[in-house]
């Protein structure tokens, strides 16, 4: 048995390690580079107030998790893990909410819970990364609990109600509505009709609330109308668009919700079922965490535009789902005469046992299939070493033994706090070799070269009728605009300058263009992310890089 300090230490040291160690190890995807190019931009510019990405306008998300990238990029100039550290920081923020909402709202074992929510692949990875959906749910999160705890306590609680409307407006700077929509909106429902809370003397602070909200929430948006508002209402007709006519997906397509669980998928589906079996029997309220999940499912999929990284706020209540379970079969499987045993208010066992027991058993069964898998797809091809494979191999074997136990001694705490010891272990020890796996180990990078000492004055362009991925400016750290390679007249005003083409230069100029500059080729860069071969490997990512000269200043390029 474990002192509940010491739950905590773990705790923590499991948040630290699937937050912040080897935060290096994937490539920047394109939501990552859209914000740290127009963070790059912000600082060399020193235009703060209306962001720019590739030197247009960048309207469609609010500044706030900008604005923190930007202070990152000024102290330390192209350092993806600062960046990333940062994010992870509003990740911890989340997780500290969580924590009070989970031991002073719902009443479940904040330490289950956390370490249920942090082992969840799809939150791991979006807490370690420099995109706009940790900021704006860890705020909202923040408004939630603030909300909640001014209308359970007595008085006006005016104070409660003002930070929560500052972190509901902070949610708003961070990515607009979304979380408005995705997390708040569902559990207001939950909770006004499950729990129904008296809100006798409370309406004057919710509108100071409200007030507080829409002021720090819309103050920007209300500078953009003002001052852009052409620019600004293009953009909400190509976001209204972009909503309702890309990747549009049937409204069942989140019917694998749980499956964004990962390594807890069948306890989310388990401990939902009993939950809502249990809360309807003795207690509405319990429904709470558990309606906020569905209800939460029920907007997004709502959504003509659908993604599997917008269920992440669905994990939030999920992970109180699932504490909710393990505290039921914690209770269940106490002695008889114990306080656990009072609280379940049932006999010990019973019908409880056995999905607990397939939980371990299929967790067990995956701490034994990845050394097997390790053995077969790294160590057979020379990917890791046979003493991190043997490390691997041990790890994984105990951890597999100890959920064998605790299914047999009927231990629900162990089997939370084994699995996410032994997934901040994998994060630590195998994460590097996972990332070897899924980059590419040939990816060539045009940026050295463009700003090498020869080109680094050198304006950047790339065809206007070619479509040019984000990433290539991040990449490039510099602005590459477009240009109309067609147009003798329009290349000949840009001279001398690179051209980027995913073709030889000869195939995509026409011939009265060529017949007016020099071409000296500047080499072939292979920039994408993931290996020749898989889905993801595109020839968007290939880049032939060209100096154009006036035909008479004829130069060579050294390597």
């Amino acid at each position: 048995m474990m002192t509940e300090r010491l739950r905590i230490w773990i705790m923590a040291v499991v948040v630290a390690i699937t937050f912040f160690v080897n935060n290096r190890t994937l490539e920047p995807d394109i939501m990552e580079s859209r914000n740290l190019v127009t963070a790059r931009e912000m600082v060399e510019t020193g235009e703060w107030l209306v962001p720019t990405m590739n030197g247009d306008l960048r309207l469609e998300k609010p500044p706030l998790p900008t604005w923190v990238s930007a202070v990152v990029e000024s102290v330390s100039p192209d350092d993806i893990a600062a960046q990333r550290a940062v994010a992870s920081l509003f990740g911890i923020l989340l997780v500290v909410f969580f924590y009070l909402l989970c031991r002073d709202v719902f009443r479940v074992d904040a330490v289950d819970a956390v370490l249920l929510l942090c082992t969840c692949y799809q939150f791991m990875l979006m807490a370690r990364t420099v995109s706009w959906d940790i900021y704006t749910h860890a705020f909202m999160l923040g408004a939630i609990y603030f909300l909640v705890t001014g209308v359970r306590e007595r008085g006006r609680q005016w104070g409660r109600f003002l930070l929560a409307g500052l972190f509901a407006g902070l949610s708003v700077m961070s990515k607009g509505p979304v979380s408005l929509f995705a997390l708040f909106l569902p559990f207001v429902i939950a909770w006004g009709l499950f729990e129904r809370p008296s809100m006798r003397g409370k309406w004057w602070p919710v509108a100071l609330m409200v007030l507080v909200t829409l002021v720090v929430g819309g103050w920007w948006y209300a500078y953009i109308q003002i001052f852009h508002g052409d620019e600004w209402q293009a953009v909400m007709a190509k976001e209204t668009g972009s909503w309702l006519n890309r990747n549009v997906r049937p409204w069942y397509y989140y019917w694998k919700f749980f499956l964004e669980a990962g390594v807890w998928a069948l306890l989310l589906v388990t401990t939902t079922v009993m939950v809502l079996r249990r809360a309807l029997r003795m207690d509405r309220a319990r429904l709470v965490p558990v309606m906020w999940m569905l209800f939460c499912l029920v907007l997004l999929s709502c959504m003509p535009e659908k993604k599997t990284r917008y269920l992440l706020p669905l994990l939030i209540p999920a992970a109180i789902v699932m504490a909710q379970g393990v505290g039921i079969w914690r209770a269940s499987f106490a002695p008889r005469g114990s306080v656990d045993m009072a609280l379940a208010g049932r006999q010990p066992g019973g019908a409880a046992r056995w999905p607990f027991r397939l939980n371990c058993w299929l967790l067990a069964a995956v701490c034994v299939a990845v050394p097997v898998a390790a053995y077969i797809m790294l160590l057979g091809k020379g990917m890791i070493s046979l003493p991190l494979w043997i490390v691997v191999a041990v790890v994984s074997l105990v951890t597999a033994w100890l959920l064998v136990k605790a299914a047999v001694k009927l231990w629900p705490q162990t089997m939370i706090m084994v699995m996410s010891c032994y997934y901040s272990l994998l994060v630590l020890l195998a994460f590097p070799v996972v990332g070897a796996l899924i980059n590419n180990t040939s990816m060539n990078s045009f940026g050295p070269v463009v700003n090498s000492a020869e080109l680094k004055d050198y304006p950047l362009y790339s065809p206007a009728d070619e479509e040019l991925r984000i990433e290539m400016v991040y990449l490039a750290r510099r602005n590459i605009r477009p240009v109309d390679v067609n147009s003798p007249q329009a290349v000949a005003e840009r001279l001398p300058m690179i051209l980027m083409t995913h073709d030889y230069v000869g195939n995509c100029l026409s011939n009265s263009v060529l017949a007016g500059v020099d071409t000296i080729p500047a080499g072939i860069f292979d920039c994408n992310r993931r290996p020749k071969g898989t889905r993801r490997y595109s020839p968007l990512f290939i880049y032939h890089l060209t100096l154009l000269r006036p035909a008479e200043q004829v130069d060579t390029i050294t390597d």
